[in-house]
This record gives structure tokens, sequence and C-alpha cells, in this order.
């Protein structure tokens, strides 16, 4: 009877860990399953500036001075070349990228939770991990939904090396290995994102705080190499144009202040003033756990943690100098929340280690820091949910305007990049070598066979204008109207589905169309769920028609891609 008793309190222990192993595994999943929904292949924004290193490299006459040149206030000389090298895998697809930011914030959170095990010690294997639970929750919040844009490789190579450069120097006792790696990371991170060079200072309190052997000599060389990397970082460099002047937080001390709160409260908060009021509690709990720690004499133990709090205190104050100009949106984006998420989970490891302290109230700052967490996972999920859907859809676009960059205006061009003509030489290249949105299989539409049908569709819009039936022809002024857009609907009516694809016809001229919008209207006025995804929108340059009289037609590929319907004409448009 004991042994059936052991084995079965032996077979409890071990499905309550692997619960619990699943629950703290579980955020990561999620995160992983969010960027599979909403990610989309799609080069935008700061991405472009890949493209012409690529091309080089392509050619064999890439420098290492082209990967180290600045871009913005940055040199990302590790992202560049992490994207070059996923580029040529991948014939550069983007959300390769986003999963690289992804495993780098993996990794991130396996260095955390070692450091975790190593400096707690708890009877119970199971309360160990479900501990940890809340750090894996921030850590993978649907609120850094920005992750979903691919630059943003450059942030999550930054957190991780400079969270690995913390690691090293608490593993390090010595002149070892450990302490030359540090030095590797720490160059890691200042060279993928700016504010990276803070580890150096950081780094440099770590090293006294933790009082190993060698203190002095070990921060002597800290601040050499750092000096190093400081000097070859800005040599040459030159503040961008656009940027606010570094002493616009002097001349607008509270708009500097509350920049500053947004951007410590934003992990838990979608709204500036929500983000301000939680900043207050976070700086009362961390002056709380800081006292106490002082009190007792315990930094060698937490030096790690408090290193994590001040990273992001300066990461914060470098932003909030930088970029207080931008505005408080800027400061509650979803790209900079991982920053102030790293210093709330070195917070909570501080707070979690006064816990066990033996004084009163010791666990005010971990249940305080709990309730807050509690609240910002019922706020940020559902509300990074809604930001993927945005993104998502915000990409299609982009990346519809890009396959179709030839019949494109400037207007929509400026969509993908403010410099329509970088856009237009970067996606020859990319179009030649088959490469990105490119690298998908083209529907050539003179090899389908046509079926003459009164399939349903509609025709709802031309530039935001309805146009009914019997409505007289539509007139078109390019001057006034550089681009065109066309909404409206079609299904396939007899295999009561919806459709492959669908064309707008004019002239001869095929213009593809992003086509599976929402169209819940469509479905109940058919009581078909089936027809819900059935709207489509096409956009394009109105210097692509000749002045005069065209037709608009419909050509709705079946989903067997081997017959489209054509439609006959349902309206005209005049070219004025």
């Amino acid at each position: 009877m004991k042994e059936i008793l052991r084995f079965r309190a032996s077979l409890i222990r071990v499905l309550t860990i692997l619960v619990c192993s699943a629950l703290l595994i579980a955020p990561s999943l999620l995160l992983l399953w969010y960027i599979k929904t909403f990610a989309v292949n799609i080069i935008a924004g700061d991405e472009w500036v890949i493209v012409p290193l690529l091309q080089k490299e392509m050619q064999g006459t890439l420098m290492f001075s082209d990967l180290f040149m600045q871009h913005n206030e940055h040199r990302i000389l590790f992202p560049n070349i992490i994207n070059l090298i996923i580029a040529q895998f991948t014939n550069y697809d983007t959300i390769a990228e986003i999963m690289f930011s992804w495993v780098f914030l993996c990794l991130t959170c396996f260095l955390i939770f070692h450091l975790y095990r190593k400096k707690f010690f708890w009877d119970s294997y199971p309360k160990l991990l479900l501990t940890f639970l809340p750090v894996s929750v921030l850590l993978f919040s649907f609120r850094q939904y920005d992750i979903l844009w691919s630059p943003t490789i450059q942030i999550y190579t930054m957190i991780f090396s400079a969270v690995a450069t913390f690691f090293l120097l608490d593993v390090s006792e010595k002149w070892d290995k450990w302490f030359i790696l540090g030095f590797v990371s720490a160059t890691m991170a200042s060279y993928s994102f700016l504010l990276g060079l803070l580890v150096w200072p950081t780094g440099l309190l770590q090293i006294f705080l933790s009082k190993t052997e060698r203190t002095k000599q070990k921060a002597f060389l800290w601040c050499v190499i750092g000096s190093v990397v400081y000097g070859f970082y800005f040599y040459g460099y030159i503040k961008p144009e656009y940027h606010p002047p570094l002493n616009y937080v002097l001349m607008n001390p509270l708009v500097g202040v509350k920049y500053f709160l947004i951007f410590l409260g934003a992990p838990f908060s979608w709204h500036p003033n929500t983000a301000t009021a939680l900043s207050l509690p976070l700086m009362l709990i961390a002056l709380f756990s800081i006292t106490y720690v002082y009190r007792f004499r315990i930094f060698k133990r937490n030096a790690v943690w408090l290193s994590l709090i001040i990273f992001a205190i300066l990461c914060a104050l470098g932003t909030t100098i930088g970029r207080a100009g931008f505005g408080f949106d800027q400061a509650i984006t979803g790209r900079y929340t991982p920053f102030t998420a790293i210093g709330i989970i070195g917070l909570y490891f501080l707070a979690l280690s006064v816990s066990q302290l033996p004084v009163k109230r010791r666990n005010f700052g971990v249940h305080a820091l709990l309730t807050i967490f509690l609240i910002g996972l019922v706020v940020t999920y559902p509300g990074g949910w809604l930001a993927g859907h945005t993104m998502k859809d915000d990409y299609e676009k982009g990346a519809y305007i890009l396959k179709t960059y030839n019949i494109q205006s400037n207007e929509n061009i400026n969509y993908l990049y403010p410099n329509a003509e970088t856009v237009r030489k970067g996606a020859t290249f990319l179009e030649q070598n088959n490469l990105n949105v490119f690298a998908d299989r083209v529907l050539n539409m003179s090899s389908l066979i046509p079926i003459h049908s009164d399939s349903l569709f509609g025709l709802d819009t031309i530039n935001g204008d309805n146009i009914p039936q019997d409505a007289p022809p539509l007139v078109i002024h390019p001057n006034q109207q550089e681009t065109i857009t066309i909404t409206g609907w079609a299904v396939d009516k007899y295999s009561n589905d919806v459709a492959s694809s669908v064309f707008i016809t004019i002239n001869e001229i095929d213009i593809p169309t992003i086509y599976g919008i929402d169209r819940p209207d469509i479905a109940n006025k058919y009581n078909n769920t089936r027809f819900r995804f059935s709207g489509f929108i096409a956009t394009f340059s109105s210097s692509i028609l000749i002045h005069g009289e065209h037709a608009i037609s419909l050509k709705i590929v079946r989903e067997d891609q081997v017959h489209y319907y054509y439609v006959d004409c349902v309206k005209y448009i005049i070219v004025d």
C-alpha cells in the first residue's frame, strides 16, 4: 500500500511539473501563433535600407563600411549581417526575420530563467516554475505587436545581447572566458541599436556591485573596451536632421517627464494617461525594494537584477531625450515595450529577493507587481490582438502595392517608404531576382480558360464615391486624383463559395485586387457564411489610363485556378 501511495505521489508531482512547464512555455507559443496569424512578408519602412546591401552582396561589391554605416541614429552592423544571411536562405522573406526576433526573445527568456534558478531555491519545483510565469507572460506579451514589423529585429538582437552581457558578468568570478564573452555581447548590443551603448555604464556598475576577484582591473578593462566601442560608434556620426533638438526636454521639462513615465508604464497599457498612472506604483515598488537591498547590503546577490532595472531606466531616459519631441504616441508604441519589460522583470526578482528577508511588509513589492501584471494581462492581450489585425491589413495592402509597383502612383508607393524612387529601384531588383513578394507564384490570366457567367458580384465605390448601377460614368481628373481605388465584392456562385482571386480589367489591362476582405453584409444578404470574406479592393495610378472613356469589367478566378468567369462591363469611367 505504501508503495502505491508513493507511486501516486510521484505521479502527481510529475504531472504537476508537466502542467507548470506547459504554462511556462505557453506565452512563447502564443506569441509564435500570433506571428503566424498576422505576419506578412513585406518590405516596409526602414527595411528598405537592406535592399541595397543585398544588391551589393549579390554583385560582390559589399564592403564592411556598408554594413557599419549609420542608419537614422543607429549603427546596425549585426542586424544587417543577420538579415543578409536570412535573405540568402529564404528569398528575402521578412517573416523569417520576425521569427528570428521571436528566437532572440526565447533565448533572452532562457538566460533570465537560468539566472533565476541560480539565485532562488524553492522546496517545491512547481513553485519555482509558477513563480517565473509572470515573467514569461510579460516577456511574450501581445503588447509588443511591433514584432510583426521586421526591422524590430534590431531591438530584439540588442535586448538579447544586453541580457547576455549582464548574465555573463554575473557568472564570471574572475578573469575567465565568461568575462571575455561579456565584451563580445556588449559590443553586439552596441552595434545593433543605439540604446545598446547603455550596456557599458550599466555593466560597469554591475562589476562594482558584484565584488568579484580583480574588480578594479575588470572595471578598468571594461572602461577601455567600452571607450573604443563608443569611439568607433560616434566617429563620423551625424545627427538625423528630422530629429528634435537634444535640448528639447530641457526646454519642455513637463513633456519630458510625462514621456518618461509613459515609457515606463507602456507594457501594461494602451493609453498614455493610464501608462503614466501605472508607472508611479512601479517607481514606488522600486524605491521600496532598493531601500531594503541597501539596508541589508545584498547588492552582490542582486547585482544582475539591478542591472536590468538600471538599463531599462537609462533606455527610458535616452529615448526621452532623443524622441520626446515626436510626441507621446512614440512613448506608448509597441516597439519600445521590450526595454521596459526587461527592467520590470528585474524589479520583480528584486522584490522577490526582498520577500525572503526577515522584515515586515516584505511581500508588498511582489504582491503589488503581480496585481499590475494581472491588469496588464487583461488589458494588453485583447488590444494586441486587435493591433495584429490592423497591422496585417496594412501590410497586406503594402505587399499588394509592392507586387504591382509598375502600375502604382507615387502616392501609393509612399505607403511603403517616403522615397518613391528608392522603392521603385529596389522593387525592380527584387522582381528581377524573385525576392520577397516576387518569390510567390504569379497567376497568368492568359493561360486560364474564360467562362462567361452571371456570377454574383458588386462594384461599390470608386475613390470613395458610391456608384449606383444607373449612375453616369464617373469622371477622373489625373491632376487631382493621382490614384484610382475601386472596391467591391465577388463570389463563385456555382461552387457556392468565395473565389480564388479577382481582377479588375480596364482596356485589356488586368489589375490584381486584394481579395478576401471581410464582408459580413454579403454573407447576411445571401444567408451564406462562406461568402463572408468576398470583398476586394484595387488601387492603381490614374496615369496608366489615357484620356477618354474606359469600361471596367471583372474576371473572377475559380478555386481551381484553371477557369475564370468573365463579367462584361459593369461601369464606365472618364479620364479627363
